[in-house]
């Protein structure tokens, strides 16, 4: 140590000094020698590293990322201000109504449906479709379904816009999601006596879980402009039981349960955006959340939502002869038949499978021989998907039930070939 200072030699008593910067001066640090040292270069190529890393996972955009740090590569998404429980649908775009419960409200602008990857535009026709007007149509197709024909993808290329430039034909496009056959029979017979002329053809896009939402008809209901199933099940006896819970006590149960989120601050907004882009704060982003949010408990005397896979599904396969719940689904395509045979319009059933039985041929067989002794024309997109030798994997999103776009595509080609036969 000489004059208070380490000079080379003294390693006993010596200090690397830390690193500093000064204004106009690189960063610099002594090594034990005392030679005076640079670190931007080092800096530089962590940085780089960094950087390029950031770049590669978001040029690849993998499903598996994107759902479990969401909002990452989401450039559209945006908070979502619905109550835990809600359905996780655009608010204000449904609308109480008195046949049917709820259905998508009319004349309803754009406004955005998230997925775990993606947003898209949705809005509603004077109708209440997510279509474009029907102004002056006098030849269509009617397509009714759930949320797998409405959409859960942009709407050219959903089934309904698809199928219409592959067949030349319009194609009213009015599924509605979270809904059976007996919603969407009640709507086709609205619109079409507005309309005052019946479709040439009437498409009815069936998926198991319709049983579920026929079963307990009508079961959801428009609280604070979301949709709130107001019934749910419970199980006396070894059977299933639907209870609808009084509007007033469900508001109730909602705001003490399942509050609204609270606005996000300045930081949290900050933090959401620059998570749309870097994995690395979105996955810091997501860790915070997850010790900030309180657990969700579900209050077993609430009873079950309705979507219960027994009541649609027995030994691996759709459970349609001889189930007790399945009655008012029964009586739903029937009405959709008697209603092709009165209007002359033809009728084909379209079978949209699960995802674990997307090429499982034999799963629809007990609803299939129903529909034949209807009289009903029926496409089993599970065989449909076998014979085509299809990637069912690649058809569906990821960490989502519905059909993505390509899913939307074949299924698409699969019903225009049905309807050139």
């Amino acid at each position: 140590m000489t004059n208070g200072r380490c000079e080379p030699g003294d390693h006993g008593n010596s200090v690397k000094a830390l690193p500093v910067s000064l204004p106009g001066r690189a960063l610099l640090s002594r090594s034990p020698t005392g030679r005076r040292v640079t670190l931007w270069p080092k800096v530089g190529i962590v940085l780089a590293v960094f950087v390029l890393v950031e770049a590669g996972c978001f040029a690849v955009g993998s499903a598996g990322l994107m759902v479990r740090f969401w909002p990452y590569h989401c450039l559209e998404c945006a908070p979502s201000e619905a109550p835990v429980g809600a359905l996780p649908l655009s608010r204000d775009y449904f609308t109480a109504s008195e046949r049917r419960g709820v259905d998508i409200a009319p004349s309803r602008p754009v406004t955005s449906h998230q997925m775990n990857d993606h947003a898209y535009p949705i809005w509603s026709n004077e109708l209440g479709c997510f279509d474009a007007p029907s102004d002056g149509v006098s030849e269509y197709i009617y397509l009714a379904g759930d949320s797998f024909a409405w959409g859960y993808a942009p709407w050219t290329r959903t089934i309904g816009a698809r199928l219409e430039r592959l067949v030349d034909t319009r194609v009213l496009k009015c599924a509605v999601p979270h809904t059976g056959q007996i919603h969407q029979f009640d709507k086709m017979r609205e619109i079409v006596d507005r309309l005052g002329i019946p479709p040439t053809t009437l498409i009815v896009a069936f998926t198991p879980n319709d049983i579920a939402n026929d079963f307990t008809h009508p079961h959801t209901v428009v609280v604070n402009g979301y949709l709130v199933d107001q019934v749910h099940l419970f199980l006396g006896n070894g059977a299933w039981v639907p209870r609808w819970t009084p509007l007033d006590e469900l508001e109730h149960e909602v705001r003490k349960r399942e509050p609204a989120k609270a606005p996000l601050s300045t930081g949290e907004r900050l933090a959401f955006e620059v998570s749309k882009v870097s994995l690395s704060v979105s996955v810091a982003f997501n860790a915070w959340k997850a010790r900030t949010t309180p657990p969700i408990r579900w209050d077993p005397s609430l009873g079950m939502p309705i979507y219960v896979r027994e009541l649609w599904e027995r030994s691996g396969h759709l459970w349609y002869s001889g189930s007790p719940y399945v009655l008012r689904n029964r009586a739903a395509l029937r009405d959709f038949a008697e209603f092709s045979r009165r209007s002359g319009a033809r009728l084909l059933l379209v079978l949209i499978p699960e995802l674990s039985h997307a090429q499982q041929p034999g799963y629809f067989r007990e609803l299939l021989a129903y529909a034949d002794s209807l009289g009903v024309e029926t496409l089993d997109l599970g065989r449909e998907f076998a014979r085509r030798h299809l990637d069912a994997s690649a058809l569906y999103n990821f960490g989502d039930p519905h059909l993505n776009s390509r899913g939307h595509q074949a299924v698409a080609e699969a019903i225009a070939a049905s309807l050139r036969r």
